[in-house]
């Protein structure tokens, strides 16, 4: 359990160390579902929505995104399924 949880968070690190141009790309219509971060009122939050995060589909599209080679190191604790090749 300890090992996933810690895998998580090295995943959203890893995640978080990316560009702030790269992390912006991930816009969302809906308020605070997206990229959300750089506001002068709370500099140092940010946010990274990522909607159905389930669904292979989506999984493959948020990394690709993000990494346009692929990260199956990021998304395999993320989703916990090793079936979502991205």
């Amino acid at each position: 359990m300890y090992e996933l949880d810690d895998s998580i968070f090295a995943a959203a690190e890893e995640l978080f160390d990316l560009p702030t141009d790269t992390k912006r790309k991930n816009v969302n219509e809906k308020p605070y579902h997206g990229y959300v971060g750089q506001m002068p009122v709370i500099p140092l939050h940010e946010g990274l929505g990522i909607d159905y995060v389930t669904n292979k589909e989506e999984a493959q599209r948020f990394t690709h995104l993000m990494w346009p080679r692929g990260n199956h190191q990021f998304w395999l604790p993320v989703t916990g399924r090793d079936d979502v090749v991205v």
